[in-house]
């Protein structure tokens, strides 16, 4: 796929009721979590990135963001959409 291409998918997502509908309860995120959180490349995702391990990460990325503050988000219901899990 052309970058052209990968673009007009993601736009179409907002096109998609479901894409954009808030869930009452936060199963199904949650399962999308699990399957991204137990995905083999995961692993470095999983937790925050230690500013000891990675000098100056924090001074280049704003709002560092983990599956597990993810998954926090998703529990407290900050994120009640798929789409807001894009938008993070």
């Amino acid at each position: 796929s052309t970058t052209l291409e990968k673009q007009k998918k993601v736009l179409a997502l907002a096109q998609n009721p479901e894409y954009t509908k808030e869930h009452l309860e936060p199963t199904a995120l949650m399962s999308l979590w699990k399957k991204i959180s137990s995905h083999r490349s995961s692993i470095v995702f999983r937790r925050p990135v230690n500013p000891k391990e990675a000098p100056g990460y924090t001074d280049r990325i704003a709002f560092p963001m983990d599956l597990s503050l993810i998954r926090k988000m998703i529990v407290a219901r900050q994120v009640k959409s798929y789409a807001d899990l894009h938008q993070r």
